[in-house]
């Protein structure tokens, strides 16, 4: 190591954080029928978010709902922005499952045919549940600016595509987060089989690289600290 310093690599914490959810336990309890697709609505976590990104997520899921008949929309709202998530969604003109017990997260996830989210380790999560992942994001220009003239250098942003070295799941950032083409992208998934299955089966090998053959990444940063004392 350059400056001698003991390291200990743990992995990422959201490959594990999640039990495998129930989607038919989840559909059941709200009234979805178990073969009916899910667009899923993850609009972000942070203040910032639901004034830049959140109303275009919504606009795109109203786009891609119109164009599905009998598609259902279900939305987690994180619980740091609940509020005006839940003001958000009721604004609008299409009929929104609010979703804001996290007890409810992994079979909510489980559930959802395509999610369209909001950029974010939330994307790992969605991916490793199985539903295929359009993600977006929309940065301050003098932000952006510096972000990608000085710090953010990887051609991704979501992490899925960082393993796989592809993208894997359609990103749309900055001058491209716009609802049409997010909602372009989530049709093409919900209406062609062969589509959402690719995604789906490359989502599953880019997880499969990320967790490796390790443990959990809490238990390995556990044994570390404990290790410490």
């Amino acid at each position: 190591m350059q400056w001698g310093l003991p390291t200990t690599v743990i992995g990422n914490p959201a490959l594990h954080r999640l039990a495998k959810g129930d989607s038919d336990g989840f559909r059941q309890r709200h009234g979805i029928p178990l073969d009916a697709p899910v667009i899923g609505l993850l609009p972000g976590s942070r203040n910032a978010e639901m004034r830049r990104v959140a109303p275009t997520l919504f606009e795109a899921v109203r786009q891609a709902q119109a164009a599905v008949p009998g598609a259902h929309v279900v939305c987690m709202a994180a619980p740091s922005v609940a509020a005006e998530v839940e003001r958000q969604a009721k604004a609008q003109a299409y009929p929104i499952v609010l979703v804001r017990d996290e007890a409810e997260k992994a079979d909510a996830y489980a559930a959802m045919t395509v999610a369209i989210a909001c950029s974010g380790t939330v994307t790992t999560e969605l991916a490793a549940q199985g539903a295929a992942v359009v993600t977006g994001y929309r940065l301050g220009w003098i932000t952006w600016a510096l972000l990608r003239g000085l710090l953010f250098k990887s051609k991704y942003s979501a992490l899925v595509n960082v393993a796989a070295g592809a993208e894997v799941i359609p990103e749309f950032i900055q001058t491209r987060f716009r609802a049409d083409l997010i909602a372009a992208a989530a049709h093409a998934r919900l209406s062609n089989p062969e589509v959402l299955r690719a995604q789906q089966e490359a989502q599953v090998k880019a997880i499969a690289l990320m967790k490796g053959t390790g443990r959990p990444a809490a238990e390995i940063a556990a044994e570390t600290i404990l290790g410490l004392s």
